[in-house]
């Protein structure tokens, strides 16, 4: 189970708008990182997730210069807002 969805999706967000507006398919950004072809398509559709690191590298790749991304996830996406967390509290 992915620990923050809404931040995830936004991220995903983010990936295609600047892949889209730079004009380059899922494969051409693949190639431009030297990824596998289905690498950009994996994580767009959630099915792989990525660290900041490997978004930054994207960006770059894409060559965008910001982003639009959340700055904190809504409360009950954030593990402290979680039950068990308040159980343990």
């Amino acid at each position: 189970m992915k620990r923050f969805p809404v931040l995830d999706r936004a991220i995903r967000q983010e990936i295609i708008a600047a892949r889209t507006t730079s004009g380059l398919t899922q494969r051409e950004l693949s190639a431009k990182l030297r990824r596998r072809n289905n690498y950009i398509q994996n994580i767009e559709s959630g099915r792989q997730s990525i660290g900041a690191a490997e978004l930054h590298v994207i960006a770059r790749a894409a060559a965008r210069n910001s982003w639009r991304v959340p700055f904190a996830p809504p409360r009950g996406d954030h593990p402290r807002h979680s039950p068990i967390a308040a159980e343990n509290a």
